[in-house]
């Protein structure tokens, strides 16, 4: 007959008898378990996790976030966290090797290999040396 329902809220369909999934946008952080309710959500946090969406780790360094040999050290009164990162290392978690090569430092021809806070020169025949000179 052409007559829509205007659904309450938390519903929708044709008759307003499916409730909307308020967990589909995925809304908890750091490991919460979205529960789905009528018109809204709420999260089940894992132990030492606290926020409506889970969004304060209590314990920040508990979750070894720090990669590569990093050293955690939590702020803040224990509310934020960031990794110290061994030298060659960088970025949040010390998850990117410094390319050691970027400034060009084997010449005559040479090709470099990037290691962890380090490089070699692989020299071509007739050049020798750290950077093959």
């Amino acid at each position: 007959d052409g007559s829509t329902c205007t659904c309450e809220d938390g519903w929708t369909g044709h008759n307003c008898d499916q409730d909307i999934d308020e967990c589909a946008s995925n809304p908890c952080w750091l490991g919460g378990t979205c529960l789905d309710h009528v018109n809204g959500y709420s999260c089940a946090c894992p132990e030492d996790v606290t926020g409506k969406n889970c969004e304060t780790d209590l314990k920040p360094c508990g979750q070894n976030i720090c990669q590569n040999g990093g050293v955690c050290t939590s702020c803040f009164n224990d509310s934020a966290a960031f990794c110290d990162c061994p030298a060659g290392l960088d970025g949040k978690t010390c998850e990117i090797d410094i390319d050691e090569c970027a400034s060009g430092p084997c010449q005559n021809g040479g090709s470099c290999h990037d290691n962890i806070n380090s490089y070699t020169c692989q020299c071509p025949i007739g050049y020798q040396g750290d950077h093959c000179e």
